[in-house]
């Protein structure tokens, strides 16, 4: 059973409404023989955006991947091995583990890295409801993707800190699919292995970076390849 999944809906947007429910959905990794979420009245989603490389998946089928299923592989960190993460000049030895992280989700979005995020955009303004975004345990990559869609529909930040966290709940049911799938995720894991906890910090480190952006989230996605017409189309698909 999917130990981290939820629907994204009834989230609050700067403009006063509400996120659309059965549109968005983030979640761990499926696995073949997964029962029906029972908390989601429509399964399985119309398309699938799974956020892990060829290394994660091994070539195998995706256990969603039907005639009634689009699934899409967007490898956000296809040019990173385990254990290494893009561009990470800090000292981990004298670094709190929550700024690391935020500093590893600043440097997954920046510079080149950040048009491979623009399929993710697309199928969130263009696919067939509902749509799940996941990488391995739903916590890092599915994070950052998560994160940058929320705001570029205009939900408050708190909102987007809130969902991120939302994570920790799960982390006992994540740890024990990932050791019977015998999977390790690339990125938010300790030496041994043990999958660490999403923090604030982490999350605040990717927003305030975000914000940062000259246009805040709409430049960021401007420079990542996103038209005003595909951000329109999200915001109207999502938020009303």
């Amino acid at each position: 059973m999917l130990a981290n999944i939820r629907d994204l809906g009834g989230l609050p947007t700067t403009g006063g409404e509400l996120t659309r429910y059965g549109v968005l959905l983030r979640s761990d990794a499926p696995v073949l023989g997964d029962p029906v979420p029972a908390e989601l009245p429509t399964w399985p989603p119309g398309t699938v955006v799974d956020l892990r490389g060829d290394t994660e998946t091994a070539g195998v089928s995706h256990p969603l991947d039907s005639p009634d299923t689009v699934v899409l592989q967007v490898p956000v960190l296809r040019d990173v091995a385990r254990p290494q993460y893009p561009d990470t000049d800090l000292d981990v030895t004298k670094t709190n583990e929550g700024l690391l992280s935020g500093e590893r989700y600043v440097r997954m979005i920046a510079g080149h890295r950040a048009p491979r995020f623009l399929p993710i955009l697309t199928a969130a303004a263009d696919a067939a409801s509902p749509l799940l975004v996941h990488c391995a345990a739903g916590k890092d990559r599915t994070g950052v993707a998560v994160a940058l869609l929320l705001l570029a529909a205009g939900v408050q930040r708190e909102a987007v800190e809130v969902d991120f966290v939302l994570t920790e709940q799960n982390l006992p049911g994540i740890e024990a699919r990932l050791r019977l799938h015998s999977k390790v995720p690339l990125i938010g894991v300790d030496e041994q292995g043990k999958v660490l906890p999403p923090t604030l910090v982490a999350i605040r480190r990717l927003v305030d970076a975000i914000e940062a952006v000259d246009g805040g989230i709409v430049g960021w996605w401007t420079a990542a390849g996103a038209s005003p017409e595909l951000l329109d189309r999200w915001r109207s698909r999502f938020v009303g």
